[in-house]
């Protein structure tokens, strides 16, 4: 469900994570909706990065960098989180370009 919206989260630089909880037959309608995003199920990981709500996504950049992260409930929040990550790497990219524009 997410190939359209692979290409703007890779265009960027960036990966789009989701994490659950439960066994792998429990997030089956999950899997099919993030396709080929990774899907962390691990409590330990999630509590490590602060995560108390899933299902939840995070978008990070080849850096390491958590561009938008959110609870999702539809398509329409993992793409409402993908806008927020593409403004913030359009945002830095602009700051960077207008800090070069001074020196």
């Amino acid at each position: 469900v997410l190939r359209r919206a692979e290409p703007a989260i890779a265009q960027r630089g960036a990966a789009l994570f989701v994490l659950s909880e439960g066994e792998s037959a429990e997030n089956l309608k999950l899997r099919r909706l993030v396709s080929n995003a990774p899907l962390i199920v691990s409590l330990r990981r999630q509590r490590a990065l602060g995560v108390y709500a899933i299902p939840y996504c995070l978008v990070v950049s080849r850096e390491g960098v958590i561009l938008s992260k959110g609870t999702v409930n539809s398509l329409d929040d993992v793409e409402e989180l993908i806008d927020r990550a593409a403004a913030a790497v359009d945002g830095s990219q602009e700051a960077l370009v207008s800090e070069g524009g001074r020196e």
